[in-house]
């Protein structure tokens, strides 16, 4: 007997814990391309979690076009498990590369936490994460 599965969701979210579990799909801004690395922090400075999703997927099939369309995005947390995402003119986050890895470094020399940007092809990126609050 051979098993089969079925997928019935294709949008990036997150799953939330209550009394049992719940899939909360992102706002359009969080589906725009392929997610590669998140990094889950508040970076508003409202006491609520909130996400930095980076990504993009520049070697896909070739009969398929590449995922390019993302430009890095703060989801901003309300509380509830909802996140609203922020252009990167708002949040100042920009990484429109093949991005794979993001590592959020203290920095106590000035007091913030920078965030160090990875992409395949590119040079590290960093921001520092107060900026990421304006």
């Amino acid at each position: 007997d051979a098993t089969y599965y079925e997928a019935t969701e294709f949008s990036s979210g997150v799953f939330l814990q209550g009394s049992s579990w719940e899939f909360l799909p992102f706002d359009v801004f969080g589906q725009q391309s392929a997610i590669q690395t998140i990094l889950a922090k508040d970076f508003t400075g409202d006491g609520v979690v909130d996400l930095l999703i980076a990504g993009n997927k520049f070697g896909a099939e070739v009969e398929t076009a590449r995922y390019d369309s993302s430009n890095g995005i703060l989801l901003v947390g309300n509380g509830n498990g909802e996140f609203n995402g922020r252009r990167f003119l708002e949040s100042g986050f920009y990484t429109p590369g093949n991005t794979r890895e993001m590592l959020l470094m203290e920095n106590t020399a000035i007091g913030q936490p920078i965030v160090i940007v990875a992409s395949n092809d590119g040079p590290l990126a960093a921001y520092v994460a107060m900026l990421l609050a304006q």
